[in-house]
Formats: C-alpha cells, structure tokens, sequence
C-alpha cells in the first residue's frame, strides 16, 4: 500500500513538474513576443513621425509654390 502510494505521489510531482516547465517556457515566450512588439511598436511611431514631418514639409513647399503663381510676374 505504502509503494502504490510513493508510485502515485512521484508520478504526480512528475506531472507538476512538466506542467511547471511548461508554465515556465510559456511565460518566457510570452515575454518574448511582448518586447517584439514593443520594438515594432516603437519602429512604427519613429516612422510615423518621420512621415509626418515630411508632409509638413512637401505642405509648406507646396504652400510657397502656390503664393509664388499668385503674384504677378515682373516681365
């Protein structure tokens, strides 16, 4: 009786121990793909605010063209 109960009891903490490793190896990967998504995330804003400082740009150039044909031509 003694045995079957030492057999049942290591079979079990066999079991919590995968369960514990897997648990382990899940939150490792979770923490991976978190900080990959922050990078990207952190790309993204970095190109966004690239983009947008360019159409500020190509805007204020369009801008000047614009009073450029709007006053009338010394010739």
């Amino acid at each position: 009786m003694l045995t079957r109960l030492q057999v049942n009891r290591e079979k079990q903490e066999q079991e919590n121990d995968k369960v514990r490793e897997t648990i382990k190896d899940l939150r490792d990967e979770n923490s991976e793909i978190v900080s990959e998504n922050n990078k990207k995330q952190e790309q993204y804003v970095e190109q966004i605010h690239e983009l947008e400082s360019k159409l500020t740009e190509y805007r204020l150039k369009f801008e000047y063209a614009q009073k450029q044909l709007m006053q009338p031509s010394n010739g």
